[in-house]
């Protein structure tokens, strides 16, 4: 079926907290600056970094950036 894909924004200083998805997720950051923290590994992604997230495993996300940041995700 493949993946849908919208656009999430990150105001400065938001965090999401430890939540897993029940679905894949890929991570496009568009501009700004975002922690990740992925099971137990941190990672600092900028813009045209991309990742993926494995259904149900457990991460965080915290906006570094002065000003709103946003980011392409789709989940599967």
């Amino acid at each position: 079926m493949g993946y849908f894909f919208d656009i999430f924004i990150d105001p400065s200083d938001s965090v999401r907290n430890d939540f897993p998805y029940t679905t894949n997720e890929l991570v496009t950051v568009m501009n700004g600056k975002l922690e990740l923290i992925i099971g137990r590994e941190r990672i600092i992604a900028e813009p045209d970094d991309k990742g993926g997230l494995l259904k149900g495993v457990r991460h965080s996300v915290k906006s570094l950036s002065s000003a709103t940041a946003h980011r392409l995700y789709g989940h599967d």
